[in-house]
């Protein structure tokens, strides 16, 4: 099995569990990406799973770094909640065998694509993993949904 770990340095106790499940990762596995500084371009790496060390947001960054290119993600949860990454990392080193062995199930999520057209220019394109949230300037927008499904 080839499994991305990700992550963000920056955030608290990311490194120091990263540091402590690279080995055990890379004896029992391939990793063709360890990215804790999100540089990487994630849709372009062959692989069958991302370990993402974190939390919901870190989840959700990699879902946006991966692009339309979406593989099932492992949530090892660093932060308080977490309803993506329900994981901790003691239950990570326990579970990851049986991930390598396919006793796993997949959930899906939704993934949105949102185009932004602003003054009837190029739009924009935006991809989200759930929702999407739409904010408009001050003091008040006009914000108009179009729809290829609407009737």
């Amino acid at each position: 099995m080839r499994v991305m770990v990700l992550g963000n340095a920056h955030r608290p106790g990311v490194r120091e569990a990263a540091d402590q499940l690279l080995p055990f990762l890379r004896h029992c596995c391939d990793v063709p990406i360890f990215d804790l500084m999100q540089a990487e371009n994630l849709g372009d790496v062959e692989a069958d799973l991302a370990l993402v060390l974190g939390g919901d947001g870190a989840i959700l960054r990699v879902a946006r770094q991966m692009g339309y290119r979406q593989i099932p993600v492992l949530g090892v949860n660093l932060g308080k909640l977490g309803f993506l990454a329900d994981l901790s990392l003691a239950e990570a080193r326990d579970v990851f065998p049986r991930v390598l062995r396919g006793e796993y199930r997949i959930t899906r999520h939704v993934m949105f694509e949102c185009l932004v057209a602003e003054n009837g220019g190029e739009p924009n394109v935006y991809l989200g993993l759930n929702e999407v949230g739409i904010q408009t300037g001050p003091p008040f927008g006009l914000v108009e949904i179009d729809s290829p499904h609407r009737q």
